[in-house]
């Protein structure tokens, strides 16, 4: 409420865990904001290994993923897909500790992907890593959610086909 996302084309910071000061200086309605935070690290999937043209074949099982590069921040895989039942886009995502560098997409998120999606061959994978911090502001009484997040430096989005057993 009242403080837009921002989305900036120049990068603030490099490779990750620089201090970021994110500061608003508010008026009328709208109380000054100042948070810091570590910047995320940017991170790029390399297992599975991507195709080169067409799209990730899975089928509906625990999927190892890896990726090199992280060490601050929190690694985003979304699954996008159209809701047959609801006619509208629908979105899974899986979240990682970004130094981990491995994690496992569940084979439950396949699963809803093959029952629920209007084309189970037509998803979209989209990764990212994102920093947050929660924080209150003097007078509000939800908590606000700032975020950063970094592009990897691997194929994104791209495309992914779920298989039936």
């Amino acid at each position: 409420l009242g403080y837009p996302s921002m989305r900036l084309d120049e990068a603030l910071w490099s490779t990750g865990g620089e201090r970021v000061t994110v500061v608003s200086e508010g008026s009328g309605d709208y109380s000054a904001l100042g948070v810091e935070l570590d910047a995320p690290s940017r991170v790029g999937l390399v297992t599975p290994a991507l195709p080169t043209s067409g799209r990730l074949e899975v089928r509906a099982e625990d999927l190892a993923i890896a990726w090199e590069g992280g060490s601050f921040g929190e690694v985003r895989v979304a699954f996008i897909y159209d809701n047959r039942a609801r006619d509208d886009l629908e979105s899974i995502t899986c979240r990682y500790p970004a130094a981990a560098g491995a994690g496992v997409v569940p084979a439950a998120v396949f699963q809803r992907i093959l029952a629920d999606a209007s084309d189970p061959s037509d998803v979209t994978v989209a990764v990212e890593t994102e920093q947050s911090v929660r924080t209150r502001i003097d007078g509000w009484p939800a908590p606000i959610t700032v975020r950063l997040r970094s592009e990897p430096t691997s194929r994104t989005p791209f495309g992914l086909s779920v298989l039936p057993d």
